[in-house]
């Protein structure tokens, strides 16, 4: 598998800080902390040609809405060519946050509302927030059409089983005009605490090196560098920029990675890799994929 020359930079983690403890999500251990304007300044000023025409999340292992200055962070990137885009857990989507996320430069924003079933919310959620998670979303579909935004808004459902109520949750969002992503369960490479069962793999599936290592790279709050979507405990850390000169592109070529890469290509898989499953979606025999899209006009697609 040939090394994407630029990495794509799907995340900059703007904190790892949660307001929700989710059972689908890992236990959060320290060290906890929120991005800071001067690291990203850095980043900035030594990736720029990189950086240019990028579109980056801003969230990873926790709720964006909690940093305080998360709206300098959009201005700064975008200001650089990134388009910015976050997902959010929708409970801090509160009528003074919807105003400024309207009128700022973000591209898109996904609120992971999960079900339409309460229960089923509360099971894997963890809490009651429904109501008000549900509430703080329509009022964002309301207001973005009251004043014509042109931001991306998605309503994120996850496949807990149950056919019946993804198709209810799709044609409930395409009726308010708002696009839908359906989530596969991730293992959360074998650290979520809910562990449902059918995740076993088929015996008959190869095992093929992870795609991830060859064209993406993840940046958390404090610089480091992980290399895989699923890894929210933080256990595939290659390194931080700081060590690096703050350059993507250095740690992105750096011993360190090639050495990970190498292994994949040889079908060696050690510390958390050697426990994930999600290497499934996408992988041309299982014909599985972890995001399904369902446009509100068009044919759905897979990510």
């Amino acid at each position: 598998m040939n090394k994407r020359l630029y990495p794509k930079i799907t995340n900059i983690e703007t904190t790892n800080l949660c307001n929700f403890n989710c059972p689908i999500c890992v236990e959060k251990t320290p060290p906890y902390g929120f991005l800071k304007m001067d690291l990203l300044d850095k980043i900035i000023y030594y990736n720029q040609k990189i950086l240019r025409g990028q579109k980056i999340w801003l969230h990873f292992r926790g709720e964006p809405l909690l940093h305080k200055d998360l709206f300098q962070i959009i201005e700064k990137l975008n200001e650089v060519g990134v388009e910015t885009r976050l997902s959010t857990n929708g409970f801090l989507l509160t009528q003074p946050n919807i105003e400024k996320i309207l009128s700022s430069k973000l591209g898109g924003i996904v609120v992971s509302l999960i079900t339409l079933n309460p229960r089923m919310y509360q099971k894997l959620r963890g809490n009651s927030y429904f109501l008000t998670v549900k509430n703080n979303l329509l009022n964002l579909i309301k207001q973005a059409k009251k004043v014509g935004s042109q931001l991306k808004i998605q309503v994120m459902g996850l496949n807990y089983g149950c056919e019946k109520e993804i198709t209810k949750f799709i044609n409930y969002f395409h009726q308010k005009g708002v696009e839908v992503a359906i989530h596969q369960y991730s293992t959360r490479l074998g650290k979520s605490r809910y562990q449902p069962k059918g995740v076993n793999l088929p015996s008959w599936v190869k095992r093929y090196p992870c795609y991830w290592l060859f064209n993406n790279i993840i940046i958390l709050f404090d610089g480091s560098v992980t290399t895989c979507c699923h890894d929210l405990s933080g256990r595939m850390i290659v390194g931080n920029l700081k060590d690096f000169g703050y350059s993507i592109l250095s740690i992105w070529n750096s011993k360190e990675y090639d050495l990970l890469r190498n292994n994949h290509e040889r079908m060696i898989f050690n510390k958390a890799c050697r426990n994930c499953v999600d290497w499934v979606y996408g992988h041309p025999q299982t014909k599985k994929y972890y995001v399904c899209i369902y446009p509100v006009r068009g044919n759905r697609y897979f990510l």
